[in-house]
């Protein structure tokens, strides 16, 4: 039997004795009864799961995208560099190496939040995963008793975990465009050799 007072599985006796005022119910019923709660939860993280799962697929795709514009960039700024030089050899040298330093920075602080936001999102996947195995094992292993005892436990996991790790939103990563100066005015500008511009800010 199961006491649903108590939350624990007894004999006949006990339900005559120390729990005759309580409810119960024999454990059988009772597991199906668990088993349909769990198969529930499941259901709503694997759920969960697949959303992250293409989550991390989407900030692949997302990742050679910026790193595709990165390199477009790179060569717009080397190949206005060459136009340049034919005026500028010394200046335009020195602005490029600058420019491409400044545009390796930002890919670096964008790959770091891209590789930040995969992590995240696999360490959910994993989380959620944890407790999918831990349930299907339990439902196909466990006793009536394990199950029962146990239905709680993880539907308290379970809906911990579908607050902490909500439906993650698309992420976009930056993409950079190299726009170049009017080269007769080089001398007579701060950004004299151009600017590397976000068009496209990342965010999660």
């Amino acid at each position: 039997m199961y006491c649903f007072d108590c939350m624990v599985n007894m004999c006949s006796t006990c339900c005559v004795e120390a729990h005759r005022m309580h409810k119960f119910e024999k454990s059988d019923v009772v597991e199906e009864e668990c088993i349909s709660c769990i198969d529930y939860e499941i259901e709503q993280v694997m759920s969960r799961v697949k959303c992250f799962r293409e989550a991390v697929e989407q900030t692949e795709t997302e990742k050679s995208k910026l790193l595709g514009s990165v390199r477009a960039t790179e060569q717009d700024i080397r190949d206005t560099g060459m136009r340049a030089k034919q005026l500028l050899t010394s200046v335009i040298d020195s602005k490029v190496n600058v420019l491409l330093e400044e545009l390796q920075s930002l890919k670096s602080v964008a790959e770091k939040k891209v590789n930040s936001h995969r992590q995240a999102l696999q360490l959910a996947v994993t989380e959620m995963d944890s407790l999918i195995t831990d349930s299907l094992r339990l439902i196909s292993r466990g006793s009536t008793a394990e199950i029962t005892q146990a239905v709680n436990e993880i539907q308290d996991r379970a809906q911990k975990l579908l607050r902490c790790h909500a439906i993650p939103c698309k992420y976009h990563a930056p993409s950079y465009k190299f726009t170049s100066a009017d080269i007769e005015q080089l001398l007579r500008q701060d950004h004299c050799f151009g600017n590397v511009v976000v068009s496209d800010a990342g965010n999660f």
